[in-house]
């Protein structure tokens, strides 16, 4: 709060960096989380090369279900029917 600029164009300025920064960090925490998923997903060749495939298969749906059909997105784009997903 200390260095928060005193001037609105400075604080402007300030707030679209930060936000930038934001979005950016976020997107490489979603790629680094789904190469875990992945990564956990490819231990099922120890097993054989259908539990890969299955465990790949599977890990595939939840990525694409949490990327796709979430109710974050959901929430960001269609903020009314949002409204109607809650408990």
């Amino acid at each position: 709060m200390g260095a928060t600029p005193t001037t609105e164009s400075e604080a402007s300025a300030m707030a679209h960096q930060a936000a930038t920064m934001n979005i950016v960090a976020g997107r490489h925490f979603t790629r680094g989380l789904q190469a875990f998923f992945f990564a956990l997903a490819y231990l099922g060749w120890f097993i054989g090369p259908w539990v890969l495939i299955g465990s790949t298969a599977f890990v595939l749906v939840v990525v694409w279900r949490r990327q796709f059909a979430s109710d974050a997105l959901a929430a960001v784009t269609e903020p009314a029917k949002a409204q109607d997903r809650l408990p």
